[in-house]
């Protein structure tokens, strides 16, 4: 059979569009797993008897660091769940000065503890849904003041209070990331099954067999695109026809000057081998 009159297969890859997303996608992801190490291995290099900085106002269970200033230093503590709670005050280093530890409940007199240099301060008082406050002063007041690390846990509810749980970030980002890499390659192949494996004849076959004959075809939509330039650049056309649709994308063909005269006659809603 002649040339002419064989059907033309259309012929893809997705090489380079692979390429390009694994350009962009493995320097991000080397860079996130970089923040996720930073992020969980931290806790390695980090000293276990501190925290991150203490704030005026904390919330349920919690550990946190910070350091003494003037007579004493006072934190607004909310409680939303009722129990008993430990607070603790930890004096890192040796040769750490003697703490006093004060929780006072919402309207009622602070209730105090006091231990010698370097040794922990620890407070066990059952508390209610509220505002209450805590405060940590050194026995003997230095220039400048020491650092602590306070601890608070609620007794039968672990570490933290079930109120206080973190917002899994790291977790959320993992997953969010896996999204968007399995969005590239099935954008990729949802594309690919649009396009027909060979155009002919009888009309246009598609990659799961079906074929879409020339006695229904009903034209095709030139697809545009625009430039950061703002000119409108031509990406393929959409082939329309009674019980279905054909997309012949330009940039994944790789045999698109084959297809010329036949993209061609299709534009003016031709049949390529003649009238249907």
């Amino acid at each position: 059979m002649h040339a002419r009159y064989a059907p033309v297969e259309v012929k893809v890859s997705y090489g380079a569009r692979v390429g390009c997303s694994l350009a962009i996608g493995i320097p991000l992801v080397v860079a996130f797993l970089a923040l996720l190490s930073v992020h969980y291995l931290g806790d390695w290099f980090r000293d276990p008897n501190t925290g991150p900085p203490c704030t005026l106002m904390m919330t349920g269970a919690f550990r946190c660091s910070d350091k003494t200033s003037g007579s004493s230093t006072l934190y607004l503590w909310t409680v939303k769940q009722a129990g008993t709670y430990s607070v603790t005050v930890m004096s890192p280093g040796k040769g750490a000065p003697g703490r006093t530890l004060a929780v006072a409940k919402a309207e009622s007199t602070a209730e105090t503890r006091s231990g010698s240099s370097g040794q922990p301060v620890t407070h066990t008082v059952q508390m209610s849904p509220g505002s209450h406050t805590i405060s940590v002063s050194d026995t003997v007041p230095r220039p400048g003041g020491a650092p602590f690390t306070l601890v608070v846990t609620r007794q039968g509810g672990g570490g933290q209070a079930e109120d206080e749980k973190p917002f899994p970030v790291p977790v959320v980002a993992v997953l969010a990331l896996g999204l968007v890499f399995l969005y590239i390659p099935t954008l990729l192949l949802t594309e690919k099954k649009r396009i027909p494996a060979s155009i002919g004849p009888g009309g246009v076959t598609m990659r799961n067999g079906a074929v879409l004959p020339w006695t229904e075809y009903q034209g095709c939509v030139v697809l545009h695109q625009r430039t950061r330039g703002g000119q409108q650049i031509e990406i393929g056309v959409r082939l329309l026809f009674a019980r279905g649709m054909a997309l012949i994308r330009y940039r994944p063909i790789t045999n698109l000057a084959e297809l010329g005269w036949i993209i061609e006659s299709l534009k003016q809603r031709r049949n390529p081998w003649g009238a249907p």
